[in-house]
């Protein structure tokens, strides 16, 4: 895993999030992200479009994908090291958006657009970087990594989810983009991290099944 493919991946990621977030405080592409969500968000108008994002969005939240690593740990022994690694994917992407919400506050696109589409249950935090996105990108990484390039199709699904946030509402296209960048650079350093620290053996220790 530690390779240097792997480490110049995570860096470059996190240059191009750093680019990304840069444009963002700077505010010179507000408009232009601006009429892009306008854009995306209005393909919703149609079910067809707005009861996948809503099933891929959800599919995003911290809650399901947890339960997803726990069915892996829990029925897939060869995959311990998959699981433990998207988990400390998934807690290594929350804290760091977290930090970055409370340390940058950008309005989510419902204050300030119209848009014909709103998932129930307004979010109030800040809406750069998308949470859904850093996940989803996190665990791409982690599984791409540990599973080989055939598994890199997981991309597909984060990207999907990342869509998704724009199609519901709730993030503007620079959010999501941002977040994959940040997520593929949190789920390489969430590997790093499990190894370290000896996670898997730990995780081992306290569910001996």
């Amino acid at each position: 895993m530690k390779n240097s493919q792997t480490l110049f991946a995570g860096l470059g990621s996190a240059a191009t999030f750093v680019v990304i977030f840069s444009l963002v405080a700077s505010g010179r592409y507000e408009s232009a992200d601006r009429g892009m969500f306008g854009a995306i968000n209005s393909l919703t108008s149609s079910a067809v479009v707005a009861l996948p994002a809503v099933a891929l969005t959800g599919l995003g939240s911290g809650v399901a994908e947890g339960v997803i690593a726990a069915l892996i740990y829990l029925f897939s022994k060869p995959n311990r090291k998959l699981a433990v690694g998207i988990v400390a994917a998934i807690a290594l992407s929350d804290v760091v958006v977290f930090v970055l919400d409370s340390a940058y506050f950008r309005p989510r696109p419902y204050p300030v657009v119209a848009n014909p589409y709103i998932q129930p249950g307004r979010d109030g935090s800040a809406s750069f970087p998308s949470g859904h996105s850093t996940r989803a990108f996190a665990i791409g990484s982690v599984v791409s990594i540990l599973k080989g390039r055939k598994y890199a199709v997981i991309f597909i699904v984060a990207g999907g989810i990342a869509l998704s946030r724009v199609l519901v509402g709730v993030h503007f296209p620079l959010d999501v983009t941002g977040g994959a960048f940040l997520g593929i650079t949190l789920g390489v350093s969430a590997l790093f991290l499990t190894d370290a620290l000896r996670l898997v053996q730990l995780a081992r220790r306290l569910i001996p099944i």
